[in-house]
């Protein structure tokens, strides 16, 4: 009785041991909507991996609910001891587009449609379209397709949670994307400080929105429909009507797409109400084409 309870013993504590192993590089969140996600990468990310060429890496990888953000760094093993990591990573959960895996080199990749990833390496910052990391891929079922299930369940619901600065900035982006506007037109009207009114928030939700734009996808193309050529003139009225109705059928088609409930619309517009009457206090009776677009009003 005695060796069976010793056995039984030793082996909860390897047990422990094993799981302790698996979580001690990933911090857990609490999130419902990411719960699923995060336990498949908590479970079944490599904390060392191999490259090709016989090089023993360090990765880390973090879901950040608040920031919204995967983050995943990467060093070389014989430098585990150090703070530092060689290399940054970070995908906003809300541009994750696709999910994929490689069994040959373990790996998984969590891609974008355009080069949000931002990567912070040898003090240089630059972007690129997707990050991979490594896992016991033979150890789970599609971990790709179950990863991808448990993000857009995310995706889906944040969006119907967002501030009004939020809501304008994604919706904004997604338009600009479908329309390929050209990028330097995007940066002329983020220069164009006339444009928006000081500290309003739907303001600030296309300015972050033209922002995300310019950084991270470059069109080149000579856009010429009527809204762009109102967007271009040298005319200040004719430029905020333009920049108006860009919002509004942006706001418009963000609903559209995400097939939004009739509640759920109504909701989304009853916060990006209230924060225009807010707006509206700052700007001092100053047109503000962004609110007015966002909320749908009448024009100039």
């Amino acid at each position: 009785m005695t060796r069976l309870f010793l056995s039984a013993i030793l082996f909860l504590n390897t047990l422990f041991a094993f799981a302790q192993e698996k979580n001690d590089y990933l911090r857990q969140i609490n999130s419902s909507e990411l719960s699923r996600a995060q336990s498949i990468i908590t479970d079944f990310a490599h904390t060392f991996y191999t490259e090709t060429d016989g090089t023993l890496w360090q990765q880390d990888i973090q879901v950040n609910e608040k920031r919204g953000l995967i983050i995943y760094k990467l060093r070389p093993a014989k430098d585990s001891l150090q703070e530092n990591w060689a290399i940054t990573q970070q995908i906003p959960l809300l541009r994750i587009d696709t999910i994929y895996q490689d069994y040959k080199d373990t790996s998984v990749t969590l891609g974008s449609n355009h080069s949000f990833v931002q990567v912070f390496s040898d003090n240089k910052t630059f972007s690129q379209s997707s990050l991979n990391f490594h896992a016991r891929l033979q150890w789970v079922r599609n971990m790709s397709g179950q990863l991808w299930e448990g993000i857009r369940f995310y995706q889906q619901q944040k969006i119907r949670n967002l501030t009004a600065r939020e809501t304008v900035r994604e919706a904004v982006l997604q338009h600009l994307i479908k329309q390929q506007y050209p990028t330097s037109l995007i940066q002329i009207l983020l220069a164009d400080h006339t444009l928006y009114v000081g500290k309003c928030n739907i303001c600030n939700g296309t300015k972050d929105a033209f922002n995300d734009y310019v950084y991270a996808i470059k069109y080149t193309n000579n856009h010429q429909s009527e809204l762009s050529i109102g967007l271009r003139s040298d005319n200040h009225d004719t430029k905020m009507r333009a920049l108006e109705t860009l919002v509004r059928n942006a706001v418009d088609e963000f609903y559209n797409k995400n097939n939004f409930s009739k509640d759920e619309v109504q909701k989304s517009k009853a916060i990006i109400s209230a924060e225009r009457k807010k707006s509206m206090g700052i700007a001092g009776g100053k047109k503000c084409a962004s609110c007015d677009g966002a909320c749908n009003k009448d024009g100039l």
